[in-house]
């Protein structure tokens, strides 16, 4: 009698659940982002024990470094505009001149820094040579970096439509392409694996550009819209500003240990990443979901909040007490190196996941007030005492020294937005 009463309750649990899902687009939409990252992350994951068991660890830690210099190179080269398209896509009259206008923007941008960085390689990452002395290799990388571009305005594009599940298709593709490349590409050593990267990542932009067109009546074209240009330009600069400094950190953090500590103690620092991965994916799925609500519906935004508070919650932490028990053993599909190497800094990562959620809540909340300008002064001064703590700790603790300067530069940023919101917390949450 109590067992069928156990299951009469787990039945209506997850038929309560199920109607949350059909009915609230903030909870449906925060799930999409949350299985599509997590798709890519569980993918991702596949892809690294892949890479560490055909690659040594000194390629998988150039291999690394190089996909933080995409990852810096994109965030320069979007200039606001994915923030843009989700906050103006829905109400704009002209939908593809205004995508088609970012869209050309950050192609030329993306071009651009790309040739500087392939010029200036033996100044930026000398490492990397092999990408200016090969001409093959060059095109490559300018077509590749123009992909990973793009590929995070269409992921805009869905979300500021509130079919975020276009996303979740996109990167099960981009994924499982990204696991079957490193097959083929083991005679290019690391840039093989960067390549087995960046190619997948071409793939998901095919198909996001497939379904635009066919759900969205999208019209691709190389052109600029001024009025488009116009309506978006402030709001998108402000966010390009703070959205790259917010990131710079993290991008920088690879880089600077494969120049100064060397490729191996890159390749544990990223394998420890990829699994804080998948606990940064709930604040943010769930965050990114809450600006597209509040863009949509400006008036009940609070309520959006205090919402996505709870369901990072309830995701968060149970997530997070998984990786403390079982992350040692979870790093050991790897290799036993990393399992002894990357253990205590994923612990490290971990507890930045609740710095990281409050920080993403409070810049979502200053975008949609459109107080950027408070937000832009806060990730200054998160940068400048980010650094600082880089270039205190790294010499004397290494790789645990930059995740105590990254952990300690997302708590120096939630005390700023607990000082800003000290009062308003309070009336929001009492």
């Amino acid at each position: 009698m109590e067992i069928s009463k156990k299951k009469l309750d787990i039945i209506d649990a997850i038929h309560r659940l199920w109607s949350l899902f059909c009915s609230d687009s903030l909870f449906r939409n925060s799930v999409y982002l949350m299985l599509s990252t997590g798709v890519m992350a569980g993918f991702g994951f596949i892809f690294w024990i892949i890479a560490t068991h055909f690659y040594n660890s000194e390629e998988i830690g150039f291999a690394t470094a190089l996909i933080s210099v995409t990852v810096l190179i994109s965030s320069l080269s979007l200039f606001g505009f994915n923030s843009s398209l989700i906050r103006y896509l829905v109400q704009s009259k002209r939908p593809n001149q205004m995508i088609n206008t970012a869209m050309t923007i950050v192609t030329l941008s993306t071009v651009v820094l790309s040739i500087i960085y392939l010029f200036g390689i033996e100044y930026f990452s000398p490492a990397f040579h092999m990408l200016f002395y090969k001409p093959l290799y060059a095109v490559l990388f300018i077509i590749f970096m123009i992909a990973v571009s793009l590929n995070t305005l269409t992921d805009s594009v869905f979300v500021a439509h509130r079919l975020s599940k276009y996303n979740f298709i996109v990167y099960t593709f981009f994924g499982f392409t990204k696991t079957i490349l490193p097959f083929f590409l083991l005679s290019l050593g690391a840039y093989g694996v960067f390549f087995s990267y960046t190619g997948a990542v071409v793939v998901a932009f095919i198909l996001s550009i497939y379904f635009m067109i066919s759900r969205f009546n999208y019209r691709p074209a190389f052109a600029i819209d001024y009025e488009s240009a116009r309506q978006m330009v402030s709001f998108s600069l402000s966010n390009y500003l703070v959205g790259f400094i917010f990131s710079l950190p993290a991008a920088l953090a690879p880089i600077l240990i494969v120049n100064e500590l060397g490729a191996t103690d890159s390749a544990y620092f990223y394998m420890a990443s990829t699994i804080a991965a998948l606990l940064y994916i709930i604040p943010t799925a769930i965050t990114q979901s809450l600006f597209a609500e509040g863009a949509y519906s400006e008036k009940d935004f609070i309520s959006f909040v205090k919402k996505a508070t709870k369901f990072i919650v309830l995701f968060l932490l149970p997530a997070i007490l998984v990786v403390f028990l079982l992350g040692k053993y979870i790093l050991l599909v790897f290799g036993e190196e990393y399992s002894i190497n990357s253990y205590y800094l994923l612990q490290i990562m971990a507890i930045s996941s609740v710095f990281l959620a409050i920080n993403l809540i409070g810049a979502t909340i200053l975008r949609i007030r459109h107080r950027m300008m408070q937000f832009l002064i806060i990730n200054i001064i998160y940068l400048i005492f980010t650094v600082f703590l880089f270039y205190l700790l790294m010499p004397v603790y290494g790789t645990v020294g930059v995740a105590w300067a990254l952990l300690g530069g997302q708590a120096f940023m939630s005390a700023c937005f607990a000082i800003l919101f000290s009062k308003k917390l309070i009336r929001l949450f009492v």
